[in-house]
């Protein structure tokens, strides 16, 4: 991971010293040339790199327009930006660049002096394209976007990173915001990547963990649990693009919610609270996307997948297993390729592992191929006959 780390931190700031139109690079170390974060950052000009070695930072970060790396020595575990005030994002990031290996923490932004307190952890705003790699944004809260808040303007790749502990309180009211770990704003031109991160105990109104109001969304590899909404989307809420390949396990209400012609596809989603009101709802419930080959298992207060009311849902080659109000709900297409109802066989008997044994129906079914977001890794598992109690207790 760490020789991974620094091929992404040599690759962008090759590209930012050679670049048309940026000077030759030079890299501003803190606390060796400049006592702090920012103080590095302000003696920068585009293209340069502010590398930072091991400790406790306690600070209010902005670009101010740079293009810059910035990026730690000795990665998050042991380097740490807290707030040091409130009203404010931990870091503003206003131009294209690198962010690599910092723990953000502490931010408190309500409205304030910042634009309608956006971002806790990290507001991402400007234009062009910025990357955000192995970070950690945790114990921060904002209006909108607890952890990360990104602007529409904003092409943006999130990878490798931990999202946990974050809250979405606007108007200071808890839970009333929208996106407690990530919010994306709406946009029909940019996209935004989220990848191989960890999204946890996050907290919002809408998109406990994500909201992305994207056309052009890529949400994959993800591990997104225990995060909590007060309507929906308590794991991810989305509008258009690819959730795939992730892990959506313990979140309510809903696992994941689909505004748009999305496509939900190749994920494990287990242990989600559907949640209860005029509406019925699924672990995923959607409006005119396609749904297949994930599995969708020991939903509680729901069904496996749902459809947006008037909206049409096409769901084909899941597992939908052992769902507390059944497989799917009404306006849910199941015709054009069949779903199974099957104990999906978790290779550590119960579900706290999600790969799958050898035996598995979704390892290699016959007519869909494999299902699910993790492969085989372990020899033949007894399939399992569980009461709903002793399935809800596994869930949890």
């Amino acid at each position: 991971m760490r020789d991974g780390y620094y091929r992404i931190t040599l690759t962008v700031v090759a590209f930012l010293a050679f670049a048309p139109g940026v000077a030759m690079s030079t890299t501003r170390t803190v606390p060796d040339d400049y006592p702090t974060i920012q103080s590095a950052i302000d003696a920068a000009v585009s293209g340069d790199s502010v590398l930072i070695g091991a400790g406790t930072y306690n600070e209010i970060l902005s670009t101010n327009g740079r293009q810059l790396t910035i990026c730690s020595r000795s990665g998050a575990d042991v380097t740490i930006v807290t707030a040091a005030s409130r009203g404010y994002p931990v870091l503003t990031v206003d131009a294209p660049g690198l962010l690599c290996g910092l723990t953000l923490t502490g931010a408190y932004n309500h409205v304030n002096n910042t634009v309608a307190g956006l971002g806790g952890g990290i507001l991402v705003t400007g234009s062009g394209s910025i990357t955000i790699a192995q970070c950690k944004i945790m114990n921060c809260a904002a209006d909108h976007g607890g952890g990360i808040y990104v602007k529409s303007t904003v092409t943006a790749v999130i990878t490798d990173c931990t999202v946990d502990g974050n809250r979405a309180v606007a108007a200071g009211i808890d839970p009333v915001g929208i996106g407690g770990g990530i919010y994306v704003e709406d946009n029909f031109n940019r996209s935004v990547t989220v990848t191989h991160s960890v999204i946890t105990s996050n907290h919002a109104a809408e998109g406990g963990g994500i909201s992305c109001g994207l056309r052009n969304a890529s949400i994959t590899y993800n591990r997104i649990e225990g995060n909590s909404g007060l309507y929906d989307g308590g794991g991810a809420s989305l509008y258009v693009g690819d959730f795939s390949y992730n892990l959506v396990i313990g979140n309510g209400p809903t696992g994941v919610t689909v505004w748009g012609s999305s496509h939900v596809h190749h994920n494990t989603v287990v242990g989600n609270t559907a949640g209860a009101g005029f509406l019925q709802l699924g672990a995923i419930t959607a409006c005119s996307a396609t749904v297949d080959h994930n599995i969708v298992a020991g939903t509680r207060s729901g069904v496996g997948i749902a459809a947006q009311p008037d909206c049409g849902v096409v769901a084909s080659c899941n597992d939908l297993w052992n769902n507390e109000q059944g497989a799917v709900g009404a306006g849910v297409d199941t015709t054009q390729k069949a779903n199974i109802l099957a104990d999906p066989l978790f290779c550590a008997g119960l579900p706290q592992n999600y790969t799958l044994s050898s035996n598995s129906p979704c390892s290699a079914d016959p007519t869909c191929g494999p299902i699910g977001a993790l492969g085989v890794a372990c020899g033949s598992t007894a399939s399992r006959r569980l009461s709903w109690g002793q399935l809800k207790r596994a869930y949890r």
